[in-house]
């Protein structure tokens, strides 16, 4: 396929708009993410100047975080070991980037990502002259994408996911989506259903591949615990989890483990350690240095989940309880841990299936329910380790030939120099 029309539609003419109109409100917020990133890249490569990288006509993987990263690692991996060209790895946040040298080290370039301008996608692609770009799930920039097609640079989505939530955008926000994604060389889909909503959103060559997060890249957690075990781990945690947790472990025997929280947003320590106080619950915090002495400690730092993960005797899945999608239950699955979700595990629906039918996980409707659960999972070690074996062996055979699907697929669709 060759160059498209570089004429905008009118949703992409409506959309530059928009960005004219929200520059202050962007400004600042780049201003906020600064904040994150010691070396003072963030704020100049996203506003679209000075990147470090020379590289030069990159196969270039964009991901827009720590997650996507995490996913994409494998197949970047596979990549560089059949001896593809440079790659160029963008991310959106400094987290994402320091990820990226933590599983990749120095064997990819690494930039972020401009602002989805006109003119600061143009400084990127002249800058870099990316030979394709593959893009890691749900990432749908309409000006990069319409720039790429406008210059014949393919474009492919991998592990490619979407929400419900997407099909029900206003009609003129679908229109763009639909404008920037029917070119797109190939949408590589996780399930059935994340193909269909693509199609319904307008992608034409979509094909199921399979979900890359069963698959592994970063290292499994060595060392000593970062607390004196035993504890149990509410990993991930949204507001209303972490004191619906931590009265579970008040009702708990005295000799139990402790519960450590790790929230989602570590930033929110404060304001949940003042929450579990006015509670009646004593809480110590990681991030001030205080030890893990009482019965709950909150872990509101950042990078630590997997040491956590690591020496755990159970780990109970935040974003669950509450309607957040749930979130990435095969990291503790593959360490081969018990693992306990609440209702909602929307955005992990096909993982949580497939655990649940293989007896590898434990759902349970509510904080009552969960309760009893953790109670009597925390009482019968051999239960423990039945369902850590089960969620292993699953994450197992799943992961077994999906990196090598995805890299076939992207063969086949011509995006791979």
């Amino acid at each position: 396929m060759g160059p498209v029309s570089s004429s905008p539609g009118l949703p992409l003419a409506a959309y530059r708009l928009a960005w004219l109109a929200a520059a202050p409100v962007v400004g600042w917020l780049l201003r906020r993410g600064a904040r994150a990133d010691p070396e003072g890249r963030y704020v100049a490569e996203r506003w679209g100047r000075r990147w470090r990288s020379d590289v030069r006509g990159p196969l270039w993987v964009h991901c827009a975080s720590v997650g996507e990263v995490t996913t994409a690692c494998p197949v970047v991996r596979e990549l560089l070991g059949r001896g593809r060209r440079a790659v160029l790895l963008t991310t959106n946040t400094p987290t994402g980037a320091r990820t990226v040298r933590r599983l990749l080290g120095g064997r990819v370039a690494q930039a972020y990502l401009p602002l989805d301008t006109r003119r600061r996608v143009a400084a990127f692609l002249d800058r870099f002259a990316p030979a394709a770009l593959l893009v890691c799930e749900t990432e749908i920039w309409p000006e990069l994408y319409h720039q790429c097609h406008a210059r014949g640079i393919p474009v492919a989505l991998f592990n490619a996911r979407l929400t419900p939530r997407t099909l029900r955008a206003p009609r003129w926000v679908r229109s763009l989506y639909a404008e920037a994604l029917r070119p797109v060389r190939a949408v590589l889909a996780r399930t059935d259903a994340d193909a269909a909503r693509f199609r319904d959103l307008g992608a034409v060559r979509v094909r199921v591949v399979g979900n890359l997060k069963w698959a592994w890249c970063a290292p499994a957690p060595a060392g000593a615990p970062p607390v004196d075990p035993p504890y149990w781990l509410g990993v991930s945690t949204h507001e209303g989890e972490e004191v619906a947790l931590a009265r579970i472990q008040m009702t708990l025997p005295e000799h139990a483990p402790r519960l450590v929280l790790m929230p989602r947003h570590p930033e929110r320590g404060g304001q949940i350690a003042e929450t579990l106080r006015r509670a009646g619950i004593p809480v110590s915090r990681r991030s001030l240095g205080e030890p893990a002495v009482g019965p709950v400690h909150l872990a509101d730092t950042l990078g630590e989940a997997m040491s956590f993960m690591g020496h755990a005797e159970l780990v109970f899945m935040g974003g669950s309880l509450v309607p957040a999608g749930g979130h990435n239950l095969l990291e503790p699955a593959r360490l081969g841990l018990p693992v306990v979700v609440g209702p909602h595990m929307e955005d992990f629906a096909e993982e949580t299936r497939a655990l649940l039918s293989a007896g590898a996980v434990v759902q349970v409707r509510d904080a009552a329910e969960a309760q009893g659960v953790v109670r009597g999972l925390l009482a019968d070690g051999p239960v423990r380790a039945e369902l850590g074996r089960a969620a292993r062996r699953v994450v197992a055979e799943h992961a077994a030939g999906v990196v090598r699907d995805y890299v076939s697929a992207l063969e086949r669709a011509g995006v791979l120099p």
